[in-house]
């Protein structure tokens, strides 16, 4: 994040809004986005990405789960998710930690509760379904001890 420099950072703005902060923005980001002079695109990334990061997660928790239940073998699993069409960077950064059984989300579950809560809400304006992005934050809200 932050504090390593590695943020991606979504922003709208206008040239001399961009030109003033680009210092401070490139300090703490790995790579900043300018997404137009007016308000809104920046958002709408911001949705759309915490809508794949949020059910790419929860399907990768359910992936490693399903291997351990059918007695698979956690490290040739990695390698051959990591490897093939089915990698995603979210399973790429926790698989091997769920593998080792630790399914905490280092305290960003309430995170993923308030993003998806966001993405449904957006979905909702637009009476769009989503049904996988309603899953996953189901999963969220459950694993913030939100609904039993």
């Amino acid at each position: 994040g932050a504090e390593d420099g590695t943020l991606t950072m979504l922003a709208s703005g206008s040239s001399a809004a961009f030109a003033a902060a680009g210092p401070v923005l490139e300090a703490v980001a790995g790579s900043v986005h300018r997404l137009g002079d007016r308000a809104g695109p920046a958002s709408t990334a911001k949705l759309v990405n915490q809508l794949l990061v949020g059910t790419h997660l929860a399907v990768a928790a359910e992936a490693v789960e399903l291997c351990k239940r059918l007695e698979g073998d956690a490290d040739v699993l990695f390698e051959v998710i990591r490897t093939g069409m089915a990698s995603s960077r979210m399973f790429n950064l926790r698989a091997a930690e769920m593998l080792a059984g630790d399914f905490a989300l280092k305290d960003a579950t309430g995170v993923f509760v308030k993003d998806l809560g966001a993405v449904t809400e957006a979905a909702d304006s637009l009476d769009l379904d989503l049904p996988v992005g309603r899953a996953a934050a189901s999963s969220f809200r459950k694993a913030a001890g939100l609904v039993p």
